[in-house]
């Protein structure tokens, strides 16, 4: 069991390495791509394919937002665990 368990997490941190830590980057890319769009939309009207593109981007982007906000979230939650809250034992002192 604690062989399969190591097995397991090792493959949970190759496939958090590839979906999770270039985040930021993804979403930067994204944003850089949406940004030629929008100027070549300045130049001239766009065409259907890119009209398309820039729809897609759009929801890429507010995905790959709500990933990292998520990500955050859910970090912060698990050093709130670990740590605890600092001033709830102030907080209890105080009250009782």
């Amino acid at each position: 069991m604690k062989e399969k368990l190591k097995i397991t997490k090792q493959a949970l941190k190759r496939w958090n390495l590839k979906e999770f830590r270039n985040l930021k980057k993804k979403q930067e890319d994204v944003q850089l791509k949406m940004n030629s769009l929008d100027l070549l939309e300045e130049e001239r009207s766009l065409c259907e394919e890119e009209k398309t593109r820039k729809i897609h981007l759009q929801g890429e982007f507010w995905i790959l937002v709500k990933l990292n906000e998520s990500l955050l979230f859910k970090k912060s939650r698990i050093a709130w665990a670990k740590e605890g809250d600092c001033n709830s034992n102030l907080f209890h002192l105080t009250i009782n």
